[in-house]
């Protein structure tokens, strides 16, 4: 039985989604589903709660951004924590929508410090 932090990882490459969670369980989190497309991140918020941590990228090509999908899921799970993975992330977006946001490419150390401030991990 897998314990510790519910992590959704949602990027439209597959890809990246994998190598995301692969930063994660080099971590110690092994407690992570990712999703390529957003039929499959909302199924994941539906199915697996409580999540507590949804990695997203922003920009996804099928209709449902990443904002979108993290309004959702504070819907579903107010307590849920965000972060954003993009490549066309800036200063003034993240302070408009609340939620961190790291650039693309998103190396292990940063994404893993920010993982563990969003989940309160010292």
């Amino acid at each position: 039985m897998l314990i510790g932090p519910r992590i959704v990882v949602y990027d439209d490459e597959p890809l990246v989604a994998l190598e995301l969670a692969s930063m994660l369980g080099d971590a110690g989190y092994d407690n992570v589903q990712t999703a390529s497309d957003s039929k499959i991140a909302l199924a994941a918020l539906e199915q697996w709660p409580p999540i507590d941590l949804l990695v997203s990228d922003i920009v996804n090509p099928d209709g449902l951004d990443g904002i979108a999908l993290a309004r959702i899921a504070r819907q579903r799970h107010p307590f849920i924590r965000v972060i954003f993975v993009s490549g066309y992330a800036s200063r003034p977006l993240e302070r408009a929508i609340g939620w961190p946001i790291l650039v693309k490419p998103v190396y292990p150390k940063a994404f893993v410090a920010q993982v563990n401030s969003a989940l309160g991990v010292a």
